[in-house]
C-alpha cells in the first residue's frame, strides 16, 4: 500500500513539474489553445447540426459566472475586393489545417463570410460577424502599406547604402525570463554536470546582440526586455485573472466543453460547475500560467501594438527536459502565424485573428520567405540542419525550416512580418557544454552582460538572413 501511495505521489509530481518542452507548448498549457478534439457521442447528433450550441454554451458561461465574450473588432480588416480569392484558398492549408476555421465560413459567390458558429445553414444572420467581397482576378492589396515600406528598405539594401536598414521598424522579443527564480516557475532551463543553461538566459543575449547589430545598419528597434525578468509589471501574486479566466472558458467552445454542449440545457447548468476544467480555471498552479502564458504575453504583444513594427523576431531555444542532455536532436527552425487546430477556434476573438491572417495574403506570403532566408542563412552560421519533418509539435511545414503554428504572439501581431525562432537545441550535448561556457562580453545600452561565443553564430545568421531577404524579395 505504503509503495502504491509512493508511486501515485512520483507520477503527480512528474505530472505537476514544468518541463522545457520542445516546440514551446505554451498555448496548451495555459488553456488558449486546447489540443483535445471533441467527438460528439454515437447516441447523440452531431454538434455540427445542433443550432442551440451558441445558446448552450452561453447558457453554460452564465452558470458559471462568466460574462459572454465581446464581438471583435473589424474595423482594420480589409475592404471589398482588396483580396484574391484564389489566394485565400492556396493559403488556407496551412493557416486552417484541419478545417477548425473553415466551418465558420462561407464562400459563395464572391463573397466570405464568417459566422459566429458554424451551424450556417440553420442560423439566422445575426450570427453573421463579417462579410466582405473577394476579388476574382486582380492581386491582393497589402492593406496597411507595409509591402512598401519593405520595398523601400530592399532598394536601399541592394544599392548597398551605409545604413540599408534605414527607416525599418525591428521588434525583437527575448522569450522567457530568465534567471533563477523564473526558471524554476518556467521550466526553461537544463541543468546537467553541474553546469546550467537558461533559455531566458540564451535569449536575451541573442536579443541584445541582434538589436546592436540591427542600429547598426540603420533601423530602429525595440526590444521587449533588456534584463532578466518579466514584460508585464504586475505582480503575479496580486494580478487579476478575471480576463484570463474569461478567455479560458471562451476557448472551451471547441475544446473540452464541447461534449457538455451534446445535453439539453437543464442538463448542462446541473452539471458544468462538476467539471474537472472549471476546477482546474481557478488553482494557483494555473495563477502562475495565466500570468507567464497570458499576462506576460499579452504585454508583449501590446508593446508590439503600439510600437507597429515592420518586423518581430521572437527569439527563442528548444529542450526536452530539463534535466537530461542528448546528443541526436539538433535542428532549427522558424515559426509563423498559422495552423489554427478545430479544437482552437471557439472564441470569437481566436476566429476573428486567424482571418486576419487569412486575408493579410501579401504579408503572410512575405512573412514566409523572411523566416525561409533567415533560417537558411542560420543555418549556414550554426552549422545545424533545418527541420524538415511534415509536422512539428502543431505545426504545419510550409518549407524546410518554415512551419505555421498557432502561438499567443504570433496570432496576436497584425503589423508586420513576425518569425518565432527555435534557434538550436540547447539539451544537445556539445551545444549544452558550448552555451553553458560564458566566455565573451557586450554592452548594449549601458546593460554589461557575458556570453557563450556561440550565440554570436546565432546572431550572425538572423542578420545575414534579414539582409538576404531584401535582396531576394518579391514584392
Amino acid at each position: 500500500m505504503q509503495l502504491r501511495l509512493l508511486i501515485a505521489l512520483t507520477l503527480l509530481l512528474l505530472t505537476l513539474a514544468k518541463p522545457s518542452f520542445a516546440f514551446e507548448s505554451e498555448d496548451q498549457a495555459y488553456g488558449y489553445a486546447d489540443t483535445i478534439e471533441f467527438k460528439p457521442t454515437q447516441n447523440n447528433r452531431s454538434l455540427e447540426l445542433d443550432a442551440n450550441r451558441i445558446q448552450k454554451f452561453e447558457a453554460a458561461l452564465d452558470t458559471l459566472g462568466i460574462p459572454k465574450e465581446d464581438a471583435p473588432d473589424f474595423s482594420n480588416f480589409i475592404h471589398a475586393n482588396e483580396v484574391n480569392e484564389f489566394e485565400v484558398r492556396k493559403n488556407m492549408p496551412f493557416i486552417d489545417p484541419d478545417k477548425g476555421i473553415a466551418r465558420y465560413l462561407s464562400f459563395s459567390k464572391g463573397t466570405l463570410q464568417l459566422f459566429r458558429d458554424f451551424v450556417r445553414s440553420i442560423t439566422n444572420l445575426d450570427y453573421l460577424e463579417f462579410e466582405t467581397s473577394l476579388a476574382a482576378d486582380s492581386p491582393s492589396i497589402d492593406s496597411l502599406n507595409l509591402i512598401q515600406r519593405l520595398k523601400s528598405v530592399a532598394t536601399q539594401v541592394r544599392a548597398r547604402n551605409n545604413l540599408p536598414l534605414l527607416g525599418l521598424k525591428i521588434l525583437i522579443d527575448p522569450g522567457h525570463m530568465g534567471g533563477n527564480d523564473w526558471d524554476h516557475h518556467t521550466g526553461k532551463f537544463v541543468e546537467f554536470g553541474g553546469k546550467k543553461v537558461s533559455e531566458g538566459d540564451l535569449t536575451l543575449w541573442t536579443s541584445l546582440l541582434t538589436a546592436k547589430k540591427l542600429e547598426d545598419l540603420g533601423a530602429l528597434v525595440v526590444v521587449t526586455r533588456e534584463r532578466q525578468m518579466s514584460v508585464s509589471n504586475q505582480n503575479p501574486e496580486t494580478f487579476d485573472i478575471t480576463p484570463h479566466v474569461n478567455n479560458y472558458f471562451y476557448n472551451s467552445l471547441d475544446g473540452w466543453m464541447a461534449p457538455y454542449l451534446e445535453q439539453p440545457i437543464d442538463t448542462i447548468r446541473k452539471t458544468i460547475r462538476n467539471a474537472s476544467e472549471v476546477g482546474k480555471a481557478y488553482t494557483d498552479t494555473q495563477r502562475m500560467q495565466y500570468f507567464i502564458l497570458g499576462e506576460d504575453l499579452e504585454a508583449r504583444s501590446k508593446m508590439i501594438d503600439s510600437f507597429q513594427p515592420d518586423i518581430t523576431i521572437d527569439i527563442h531555444y528548444d529542450a526536452t527536459k530539463t534535466d537530461q542532455i542528448q546528443s541526436k536532436t539538433q535542428s532549427l527552425e522558424a515559426f509563423i502565424p498559422g495552423a489554427f487546430l478545430k479544437a482552437e477556434t471557439g472564441a470569437r476573438k481566436t476566429k476573428a485573428l486567424a482571418l486576419k491572417h487569412l486575408l493579410e495574403v501579401r504579408r503572410w506570403n512575405q512573412t514566409v520567405d523572411l523566416a525561409d532566408e533567415v533560417t537558411s542563412a542560420m543555418s549556414k552560421s550554426l552549422g545545424i540542419p533545418r527541420l524538415d519533418t511534415p509536422q512539428a509539435f502543431t505545426g504545419i511545414r510550409v518549407r524546410d525550416g518554415v512551419y505555421t503554428r498557432n502561438l499567443y504572439i504570433a496570432r496576436r501581431a497584425m503589423s508586420g512580418l513576425l518569425i518565432y525562432l527555435e534557434c538550436l537545441h540547447y539539451d544537445h550535448v556539445q551545444e549544452h557544454s558550448r552555451l553553458a561556457n560564458l566566455d565573451r562580453s557586450a554592452t548594449y545600452h549601458q546593460t554589461e552582460f557575458k556570453y557563450p561565443s556561440r550565440v554570436d553564430e546565432v546572431v550572425s545568421g538572423i542578420e545575414s538572413g534579414i539582409l538576404n531577404y531584401f535582396k531576394n524579395a518579391k514584392f
